[in-house]
């Protein structure tokens, strides 16, 4: 995707393109990138959030196609946003805070994973982490606080959701929670005032960035999926009887039988990347509700399951064992 918008051209995927090619089969010897070559995959996609691609493309832009300047980046960026949190917990909790967060941060599993990879964790942890800042001078405990902060704290997450799809979420839990704490300001002759300005102002921002990406999803699709479809491609992996018996791990076995599926339905050839992106999607968001659905007593355990083996401490690398 990043190659493409180097070359001004859209979001999207090019896979059998010679000339994006050319560094995979400059280093393969080994035949280790053989199967990249055979993946068909062209056209506009819905698939990857934009935030990231751009990032890189920008990087291309400045230092030609430098996949080690990427990864550079990468882990600058993530050292800033570890650092930034550092500093914050240090103002408020003094230095053994601030020591302590610079340990844990140091081991993270994730930390650890991420940082220098193609991947969109260090960018979207460095937005996370400026929201985590923002948002305490923000609150209404600040001394210099001013509702109108939210405007461009709205404006940042909206940046982040563009960076990270599953932040999508995050935006729907905090307008649940708004709404339900409005609620309960009402029931209890609280000034409303104040949380609606707040909460106005934070979706103000948000919408300003993330609009056009939305509309755009929804145009390509022909449906329903503003937030993109990479967040419901692989819902039957995560939602299904080998995940529940493998601690809560997502299974790409069954990721793709869901996707192989889709791919063997009628018409499913006809149609647009964009929308056969959009159908995979939809197939595999119901093989996983299905399974939700019959098997609710498994629900409570499988999030347990799958909380504790997100912080790392199931299926390490071997190098971290």
């Amino acid at each position: 995707i990043a190659w493409n918008l180097d070359r001004e051209l859209a979001v999207a995927f090019d896979f059998p393109n010679p000339q994006w090619q050319q560094p995979y089969r400059d280093d393969n010897a080994d035949g280790r990138n053989d199967w990249i070559f055979e993946i068909p995959v062209r056209g506009k996609t819905t698939s990857r959030s934009p935030g990231f691609p751009f990032f890189v493309a920008a990087i291309y832009k400045t230092l030609d196609r430098n996949w080690f300047a990427v990864r550079l980046a990468q882990i600058l960026i993530l050292a800033g946003a570890l650092a930034l949190l550092t500093i914050s917990v240090g103002r408020t909790g003094g230095n053994w805070a601030a020591a302590i967060v610079t340990a844990t941060l140091a081991a993270d599993f994730f930390v650890l994973r991420t940082s220098g990879q193609f991947m969109s964790e260090a960018l979207g942890t460095a937005i996370v982490a400026m929201l985590f800042v923002c948002c305490i001078t923000a609150s209404p405990d600040s001394k210099n606080s001013s509702p109108f902060r939210w405007l461009p704290i709205g404006i940042l997450f909206g940046i982040g959701c563009l960076v990270r799809a599953n932040m999508n979420a995050w935006l729907l839990l905090i307008l649940a929670s708004s709404a339900a704490w409005t609620v309960w300001r009402a029931l209890a002759g609280k000034p409303l005032k104040p949380v609606l300005i707040r909460v106005l102002l934070f979706v103000s921002g948000v919408i300003i960035v993330t609009t056009p990406w939305w509309i755009r999803n929804c145009q390509v699709t022909g449906g329903l999926a503003p937030f993109g479809t990479s967040g419901s491609f692989g819902l039957a992996g995560g939602y299904c009887d080998p995940a529940y018996e493998n601690f809560g791990n997502w299974h790409m076995a069954t990721v793709l039988a869901s996707q192989k599926a889709s791919m063997n339905s009628s018409g499913f050839d006809e149609k647009s990347l964009p929308q056969q992106e959009f159908q995979m999607g939809q197939d595999s968001t119901r093989t996983a509700w299905n399974w939700v659905v019959e098997h609710p007593r498994k629900i409570p355990g499988l999030m347990l399951m799958k909380g504790y083996s997100h912080l790392g401490f199931y299926r390490q690398p071997g190098w971290l064992m």
